[in-house]
């Protein structure tokens, strides 16, 4: 029961991540990658969910660019 409330906690942490910097969601903040990055949003998604949500904001930005620069 308690690791059950600590994995809730460690989502609900993560989601407000994305609240504190201006996004309703993990999903909202991918769909601006993609236009941001000018990259599709199934590429994303799919680097995303490789990364995991613990590099959205260092690795999946650094894998976005690399994926740019081959466009």
């Amino acid at each position: 029961m308690i690791a059950l409330v600590l994995l809730n906690i460690k989502k609900e942490t993560q989601m407000n991540i994305y609240q504190e910097r201006g996004f309703k969601s993990r999903t909202e903040y991918l769909e601006f990658l993609a236009e941001e990055y000018n990259v599709p949003l199934d590429v994303v998604r799919l680097l995303a969910d490789t990364l995991g949500p613990d590099e959205d904001f260092d690795a999946l930005l650094t894998s976005l660019d690399d994926v740019n620069s081959m466009w």
